[in-house]
């Protein structure tokens, strides 16, 4: 596995690397270091928030399915690992959004049942 591991590394540094030329390319007519630099930044700010949104994914994706029981969500241990880092910093970087998140999957619940007729739940 560790060979597999080592061979998409080498491809994704591939392709971010013509990425990043391509992109710096029709950005501006030039190709210098600082655009090139640029460019890497802007990708990975895109790349973050795409990882943010999948982390908080795993709770909003998680539909009760009757036959197979409770959903599980991925551990901030899980999460860590995939990331390369500790639980303690995944949950560090990542805890907040999953929170805000929750915190408004209970305000649209709540407003559901306001909109049904039925007592809000308190909170």
């Amino acid at each position: 596995m560790i060979a597999r591991r080592d061979d998409l590394d080498a491809y994704l540094a591939t392709v971010v690397r013509k990425l990043v030329d391509r992109l710096a390319a029709q950005e501006s007519a030039s190709t210098d270091l600082l655009a090139k630099i640029e460019i890497a930044a802007r990708l990975n700010r895109a790349i973050e928030e795409h990882l943010e949104r999948l982390i908080v994914r795993a709770d909003r994706d998680l539909a009760v399915d009757v036959q197979s029981g409770p959903p599980k969500r991925p551990t901030w241990k899980e999460i860590g690992q995939s990331l390369g880092i500790s639980a303690q910093a995944a949950h560090r970087k990542y805890g907040p959004a999953v929170r805000e998140y929750l915190k408004d999957l209970q305000r649209i619940r709540a407003n559901r049942l306001d909109a049904s007729g039925r007592a809000p739940a308190s909170g």
